[in-house]
């Protein structure tokens, strides 16, 4: 475009009136479209730097599922949309749609590590009537997560693989791994999915859990979380079944209750620190070597660059800092056990007949009429054929 616009300026102007002016209004233009060319060219390298950064740690993620070190544990998380309750082979009743529908939280584990000479791969899904999606619920979740799992001290390297969002890209989360740090693995790995990663072994997952919960409430009601463990699990002993473990993955259903949500959070204290938790995508927390210090966290930005100990960059000192949690108590999803129906307003009814006694029919209907007894039967028998699809 540059070197058509130099061209153009170096051709002579014609003597002919007007010529000028429209060589003017031709150059506007074509330095409006540079600019917006300039701007399009912002947006390719911003969007070609962000799939490159995909592709990237794709590619580091898939290596470490299928060449996992014996050291070392690989777990992946993430929450699934909620699901609601009740479901069953028959929905057509006030029971079902006249009252408030029970949500159903899942925080979905991908697990991948080895003990005693077996590989294991193990996916937990964590079903709880509790609503909130944030890093205090999933901080209570993963530490109960590392108490099952049953690791031995040969375990030194710990990878978390977490989806971008503010549940998990969080200083309060950050700071639980470099409690576990402390406590566990010599050295965490933090990986926060780059987004628009596409499907990954949590999806896969929720998508199972979709299909348990509907082959399930074909012949049955799911009416609460206890109901839907024991979907979910007659759904997992299926599909273990094809494919048994360990050679095949296994299945785990944890109902999960948290503990009382706590007053006060503790966080990274970001403000000690050079870091910008939304910028990265790849922390590394090393235990230090002197036990009055916390532990050392340095800032990869991407996955692979972590096998390079000098591409990482210390952030500064690890503090921790105590903060008031904003929610004194846990929202929970409940369900009401009357419908919600008011009854007739029958001045309402009075008032409507008296406008419409014109319109009105010679012989009224009843239940008790032949047609109105069919029409109903033939909708009781068409809502059996159907199954609720979440």
């Amino acid at each position: 475009m540059r070197r058509m616009l130099a061209a153009r300026a170096a051709l002579p102007v014609p003597d002919v009136a007007g010529a000028l002016g429209a060589r003017l209004d031709f150059h506007k233009d074509e330095a409006d479209a540079m600019a917006a060319l300039a701007k399009a060219n912002v947006i390719l390298e911003c969007c070609e730097h962000h799939f490159s950064g995909v592709k990237r740690q794709h590619g580091f993620r898939e290596d470490k599922v299928d060449n996992l070190e014996h050291h070392c544990v690989d777990i992946q998380l993430d929450f699934m949309e909620n699901m609601t309750t009740p479901l069953g082979p028959e929905e057509a009743q006030d029971w079902f749609w006249a009252t408030a529908r029970q949500s159903i939280t899942t925080l979905g584990f991908y697990a991948h590590y080895w003990l005693n000479g077996v590989e294991h791969r193990q996916y937990f899904h964590f079903i709880s009537d509790i609503l909130n999606h944030d890093s205090t619920f999933a901080v209570q979740a993963f530490g109960d997560l590392l108490l099952r799992l049953g690791l031995s001290d040969q375990h030194t390297v710990l990878h978390v693989f977490a989806d971008c969002g503010p549940h998990f890209r969080s200083y309060e989360f950050l700071w639980c791994l470099v409690e576990v740090c402390k406590s566990k693995f010599p050295t965490v790995f933090l990986h926060f999915l780059l987004e628009h990663h596409g499907k990954g072994r949590n999806d896969g997952q929720f998508g199972l859990q979709r299909r348990w919960a509907v082959d399930y409430a074909r012949d049955h009601v799911i009416s609460d979380v206890s109901d839907m463990k024991g979907a979910l699990e007659a759904g997992a002993m299926m599909t273990m079944s094809l494919d048994p473990p360990p050679a095949g993955p296994s299945y785990r259903i944890v109902v999960f209750t948290p503990a009382a949500k706590p007053k006060f959070v503790d966080k990274l204290d970001n403000s000690k620190t050079d870091l910008q938790i939304e910028y990265t995508y790849c922390l590394r927390i090393q235990r230090h070597p002197v036990p009055m210090y916390v532990a050392v966290i340095k800032d990869f930005v991407y996955s692979d660059r972590s096998t390079d100990e000098q591409k990482g960059v210390s952030i500064g000192n690890v503090v921790m800092k105590r903060q008031p949690a904003k929610e004194e108590s846990w929202r929970v999803s409940y369900r009401k056990t009357e419908p919600e129906k008011d009854n007739l307003n029958v001045g309402v009814l009075q008032r409507r007949l008296d406008h419409q006694k014109h319109a009105k029919l010679a012989n009224l209907a009843s239940r008790a009429d032949p047609e109105i007894v069919k029409l109903a039967r033939d909708q009781r028998r068409e809502a059996k054929r159907k199954a609720k699809y979440l």
